[in-house]
């Protein structure tokens, strides 16, 4: 599977952008707002509105911010959003997962390093799973091996809890880390402003699809 990051592309020309990748066969829009110190209230559910009356059917994912509120939370998934990404820091943890849970599919946003021991007892209220990177990946290096090794292995723990949990992968990388990363379990790539500096987004997921038919 594979999703657009809209917020690394022309932000001017967010709802054409849409269109290109959904015409071009992504899976899902990917709408990142994690980085976010403030994220205003209208923000999230007016993007979303403004995807769907232009025509998106593809699915909508949003990552929010550790300082997101159960009420921002219940109001965006009202919104037109079908997945949630919160990270399990966040305060009130246990009344977001609630609140998503009655409109969308939800998930955790992690870093590369997180220990996802620590959140064992939350593994079972989630559908999905992304590993946010910091640090690009190119495929040439000794960091994408051990990233590589660290999602093997933390797939394995994770699956001894929730065997239907998802896992997808968000950050810098390039198509030549893409088949590896899917042998070790990543079932979703979010392609964001590393791969995003090309038009041509037939070519880049179709790159994307062949490194994954061929892993």
């Amino acid at each position: 599977m594979i999703a657009i990051s809209l917020l690394d592309t022309d932000i001017l020309r967010l709802e054409e952008k849409a269109a290109d990748a959904v015409m071009a066969g992504v899976d899902y829009i990917h709408l990142d707002f994690g980085d976010m110190d403030v994220l205003p209230a209208t923000l999230v559910p007016n993007l979303c509105d403004s995807l769907r009356s232009s025509g998106v059917t593809c699915p909508i994912e949003v990552r929010l911010p550790r300082n997101v509120t159960v009420n921002a939370i219940a109001h965006i998934c009202q919104s037109g959003a079908d997945w949630i990404f919160i990270e399990p820091e966040m305060k009130e943890l246990n009344s977001a997962l609630q609140v998503i849970d009655r409109a969308c599919k939800k998930g955790f946003v992690i870093s590369d390093d997180t220990d996802i021991s620590d959140y064992i007892g939350f593994l079972h209220k989630i559908d999905h799973l992304m590993v946010r990177l910091d640090n690009p990946l190119d495929g040439s290096d000794e960091l994408t091996n051990t990233l590589i090794n660290d999602v093997a292995e933390m797939r394995k723990l994770v699956v001894g809890f929730n065997e239907d949990i998802q896992f997808s992968i968000s950050g810098n990388i390039s198509t030549e880390v893409v088949k590896p990363l899917f042998r070790a379990g990543i079932a979703k790539f979010v392609i964001g402003r590393h791969m995003l500096d090309t038009e041509d987004y037939y070519s880049l997921i179709a790159d994307i699809r062949k490194q994954t038919k061929s892993a």
